[in-house]
């Protein structure tokens, strides 16, 4: 009871007594906070049984109305004597006290879902991004967890919902959870799960007659239950599969229009050719993020629990390995007001969803993602987050085998996510389209600056293999040019130039991430470089 006192006092619960009776409760809640009641999400809880590793893993496509989020550690607090555990979690860009998806340092971690079939009959309580920020902050283990849910059931929960919870010690539950009461199911139990995994998608089986989210259920379970015929489950299947699908499933009418295998050229509707109406789809117009958190097995370090966090839509964007055991997350999924990779991806947002008409906003132009000419974004996406799994589970195995430190975490982690921002930057042509007449991507050339990110200054390094006139200008991430380092011709060889974080007036930029491109001849490259104060 000590602990959930603790938990209750975290989330601002004044609890009083008369005589050992309670009286009341009040919990202080921002109801005006981003969320709502067209947010539907899809979340799959998946045993060690059912995977290619033995380890459990999570899934989550979060498909909310507000766009804006970002990935965050939050450090450990010391509140009472007690201390707090460190965890990595996805969170609103204007609230960093609710997490919705997270991992922490003993290897605990939680998702969920908002529950539309179930009988709400509160309009306060207890906040589901609270719940999971306790969760996250105290629990080692699902016990704990059944220990929030139980005492939070007594004052009553705000909403009905869905939570998927995996522990160090194997274990995975999914919970549907009702203002007051909750019903469990064991992915480990080969009566709640045969095939070792639960499924759900904005509705409870323990509810009544779901009216939301059957579409995208349907389909993920048909997807599941192929594949997993011949087949374990692993993270590279449910990321480039799973989270990323858009078909309409076979009970749709327009399932005789599958846009699979890609580049597709059918008509759904009267729409183009390509075009495809993604309201009920996997991934939707509205999936703001993705996480899956692969857990350890019960004789490794909790520390090593891995959250493959995509921010933006799935189809646009790239998973990023975190480790909660590197007390860090880049700058680039992080920021400071907005995280730059979220920047980017609201940017060709746009380009895929190029409607204004009405309903404009969920129809999808898949030849964006590729199309006749095989380009398009998964031209290029899908093998560079490969070769980002790839690295992850080579530093994987190698921390599994020997002593390691948060900063030998940090680093691996940092090397792995340059590569896939850099990469994922520079095929950015989206970005600096106002910059070229013609839509080519540039052709590269051999450039780098260190260190990246920096504070005072950069150093950009780089060869040409002749003698040249070179060009080399910085701009700012909405592609205003801020700076020309230099313009004049260079003979063949390596150079280095500096540049001093300081536009053309001699100013300070602000904290950002920022652009160089170096031009000679008809080539060039583009990237990116983080400055911090």
């Amino acid at each position: 009871m000590r602990y959930i006192l603790i938990y209750l006092f975290l989330l601002n619960i004044f609890i009083a007594h008369d005589n050992g009776q309670l009286l009341r409760i009040e919990t202080i809640l921002d109801l005006s906070a981003p969320g709502g009641v067209d947010n539907e999400c899809t979340i799959m809880i998946i045993s060690g049984r059912a995977t290619d590793d033995g380890r459990p893993i999570l899934w989550k496509n979060r498909d909310v109305t507000e766009p804006d989020q970002r990935y965050l550690y939050i450090e450990p607090m010391d509140y009472h004597g007690q201390s707090t555990y460190g965890f990595t979690g996805n969170f609103y860009t204007s609230d960093s006290t609710r997490c919705f998806m997270g991992v922490n340092e003993t290897g605990f971690a939680i998702i969920n879902a908002n529950c539309y079939n179930l009988p709400d009959s509160r309009i306060d309580g207890i906040d589901d991004g609270d719940l999971m920020t306790l969760a996250l902050k105290w629990c080692s283990a699902i016990e704990d967890w059944e220990h929030i849910l139980e005492t939070s059931g007594i004052y009553g929960r705000r909403d009905c919902w869905l939570f998927g919870v995996i522990d160090s010690s194997g274990a995975a539950r999914l919970y549907e959870c009702g203002n007051t009461s909750y019903t469990v199911y064991d992915a480990n139990n080969f009566i709640h799960a045969p095939d070792g995994y639960l499924l759900r998608s904005v509705f409870a089986l323990s509810g009544s007659e779901p009216s939301r989210g059957v579409p995208r259920y349907e389909r993920a379970k048909h997807l599941l239950e192929y594949y997993t015929e011949n087949n374990y489950l692993n993270v590279k299947y449910i990321l480039q599969k799973l989270a990323r699908d858009f078909s309409l499933g076979s009970d749709n009418e327009y399932s005789h229009n599958d846009p699979y295998p890609l580049p597709y050229y059918g008509h759904q509707d009267t729409l183009p050719a390509g075009c495809v109406i993604t309201e009920e789809t996997i991934n939707r117009y509205k999936t703001r993020s993705c996480s899956v958190i692969r857990g350890v097995l019960q004789d490794e370090n909790p520390r090593l629990a891995t959250m493959y966090a995509i921010l933006g839509q799935p189809v646009l964007s790239m998973a990023v390995p975190l480790w909660v055991g590197s007390e860090y997350v880049p700058f680039c999924l992080r920021g400071n007001e907005q995280a730059p990779w979220y920047s980017l991806i609201s940017q060709r947002m746009n380009d895929i969803y190029p409607f204004d008409s009405d309903n404009g906003d969920v129809i999808m132009n898949s030849h964006y993602l590729l199309d006749s000419l095989g380009q398009g974004v998964y031209s290029w996406s899908l093998e560079l987050e490969e070769w980002g799994l790839s690295e992850a589970e080579t530093k994987l195995n190698a921390w599994r085998e020997s002593e390691f430190s948060a900063l030998d975490i940090r680093q691996g982690e940092i090397e792995i996510v340059n590569e896939l921002w850099n990469g994922f930057v520079a095929q950015g042509d989206i970005l600096f389209s106002g910059l070229d007449d013609n839509n080519e991507l540039p052709e590269l050339i051999e450039a780098n600056n260190y260190p990246n990110p920096f504070n005072l200054k950069t150093v950009i390094s780089f060869t040409l293999a002749g003698n040249s006139d070179v060009n080399l200008e910085v701009y700012d991430i909405l592609g205003r040019k801020v700076r020309d380092l230099i313009n004049t011709r260079l003979e063949s060889g390596s150079h280095k130039v500096i540049w001093d974080g300081m536009n053309e007036k001699g100013e300070v930029v602000s904290t950002g991430v920022y652009f160089y491109r170096l031009t000679y001849g008809d080539k060039q490259e583009i990237k990116p470089m983080t400055l911090l104060k």
